[in-house]
């Protein structure tokens, strides 16, 4: 049983899955994943924007490499966003790999995981979800799916210097241990 937290998809993988489309509202990327976890009843959780940036063609794909992967992060192959989004990305995977150890290559919201994997993540209004995600489960099997990462087509960025420094001091509360 699927949950996905925001967007639409069909799926078409040989079998039939049982789905249900959860669309939340709460103030906060975080806010919204720990709601829609909350409120989820499927076993497996797709977490996704709504703003096009991430496509469900890349759902099948996910779901063959999670019974491999505890989890499984659709990661930047192609980033169509302008040159400064794509160097504050650049930077922050850079400062968690360094800070926090996690070998990836990228901070994506495009997530599919075992659902008991999100308990460890705290209501929170900052929208990197992820990182107390794979920090506090580094024995995760985690697979990066390369994916076309377009601008997004609806909405508007939150990104700025306050979730900057907000991201900067989760990482350290992470590596501190008092997340």
């Amino acid at each position: 049983y699927l949950s996905t937290l925001v967007g639409g998809i069909k799926l078409i993988l040989g079998r039939d899955w049982n789905y249900e489309i959860l669309i939340q509202k709460e103030v906060g990327l975080t806010n919204a994943v720990v709601g829609g976890v909350k409120r989820a009843k499927g076993d497996i959780v797709l977490v996704m924007d709504a703003d096009g940036s991430h496509s469900p063609i890349y759902i099948p794909q996910m779901l063959e490499k999670f019974g491999e992967y505890d989890i499984v992060i659709g990661v930047k192959d192609k980033d169509e966003r302008s040159l400064y989004r794509r160097l504050v990305t650049k930077g922050f995977t850079f400062i968690t790999r360094v800070v926090l150890g996690l070998k990836i290559h990228d901070l994506s919201g495009f997530v599919l995981a075992r659902r008991d994997l999100f308990d460890v993540i705290k209501p929170s209004d900052d929208f990197k979800f992820v990182l107390p995600l794979l920090f506090l489960h580094k024995e995760a099997r985690v697979f990066e799916l390369k994916i076309v990462h377009p601008d997004r087509k609806g909405g508007k960025s939150k990104a700025g210097v306050s979730q900057a420094f907000k991201i900067l001091k989760l990482i350290f509360k992470l590596r501190m241990g008092v997340y």
